[in-house]
């Protein structure tokens, strides 16, 4: 088949501070097999010479793939990046998202393509395994035991059904940017408010097969936890229920739909201040006794029963869930 018959695909890589990991970031890049693709790869004005290492890998390694190379001047900030990217240099119908400490297999780009098409969705996920810092892999994965692929609309988002964000490996259409604009650049996250940008739309998919090797080191756990506290879900919530009236306004939900959802995303902003204070809480007794309330509070927590989430956003929270079950059960 001829190369354009394929859909034009941005392969997106944003690079901060990863001078350590960026010739794996730019070799997965070069290696993905998908033939009409464009590679994007972008500096948020690192301090540890990253983009250096970029440049001189380029010029070691010649390619006649179509690669733009960008440094920003200022550090703009995940979202603020993601949009000035989408805006000003990415061209494809599909973009395909990658951080720059991250490996993507070389069939990656390729298999998500044709997944999210054969599904008919606006975004879609794949599985993940962990590395550490050396590049080794863990016996830890995105999604654990055996899950068949799968699709989800907003109406199984209404119903309560468990929809953790797609993390590392998400792939996204246009669409997304062309109905809804821009995210709100004080928004602090791409990865929940893309999916339910999908949700509102024709849905997200998560696929079982692991395409990416996600890469979880020192870095990565000081951020989680700066991020964790200084995160502001209103200002999330406030991305959520704009893009919820733009999908009502627009037709694409019913007025049932829209109130249904508006008070699944409240629930989210009320979970989400919980969160925030008990990574804020000092001491370990405290940290215990406002898991508990968390836990066992129905109406905060009726969002967000899934474990796997739990474990990503929380891990002493869900270590606390745990050992309340044991106890139990005993």
């Amino acid at each position: 088949m001829d190369e354009h018959n394929y859909p034009l695909v941005s392969y997106v890589v944003q690079t901060y501070n990863h001078a350590k990991f960026a010739e794996d970031a730019m070799a997965s890049a070069l290696s993905q097999d998908y033939p009409n693709l464009e590679i994007i790869i972008s500096d948020d004005a690192s301090s540890d010479g990253t983009f250096d290492i970029l440049q001189q890998y380029l010029q070691k390694h010649p390619t006649d793939k179509k690669i733009v190379l960008n440094r920003n001047e200022k550090n703009m900030g995940v979202v603020p990046h993601l949009n000035h990217l989408v805006q000003h240099f990415a061209h494809g119908d599909i973009i395909i998202l990658t951080g720059g400490d991250d490996i993507s297999l070389p069939d990656r780009t390729s298999r998500s393509v044709e997944k999210m098409l054969a599904l008919g969705v606006d975004c879609l996920g794949t599985n993940y395994q962990y590395i550490d810092g050396a590049g080794q892999k863990q016996e830890r994965f995105g999604l654990q035991g055996d899950q068949a692929d799968v699709k989800y609309t907003i109406a199984d988002y209404i119903k309560n059904i468990p929809i953790t964000p797609l993390g590392p490996t998400k792939i996204f259409h246009r669409q997304l940017y062309d109905v809804f604009g821009t995210l709100n650049d004080d928004c602090q996250t791409e990865d929940s408010t893309l999916t339910f940008r999908a949700l509102l739309l024709n849905g997200i998919g998560r696929i079982s097969t692991v395409y990416v090797l996600y890469r979880w080191h020192e870095n990565n756990l000081s951020a989680h936890d700066s991020l964790m506290t200084k995160i502001n879900p209103t200002l999330i919530y406030r991305q959520y229920k704009s893009d919820l009236t733009t999908a009502y306004r627009k037709g694409f939900i019913s007025q049932m739909q829209y109130i249904k959802a508006s008070r699944l995303i409240y629930d989210y902003k009320l979970a989400g201040i919980f969160v925030r204070d008990l990574y804020k809480a000092t001491g370990i007794w405290k940290k215990h006794l406002l898991g508990l309330l968390f836990v066992l509070n129905p109406c905060v927590l009726k969002r967000h029963r899934d474990p796997q989430w739990l474990s990503y956003v929380c891990p002493e929270l869900y270590m606390v869930r745990t050992k309340i079950r044991c106890m139990l059960k005993k």
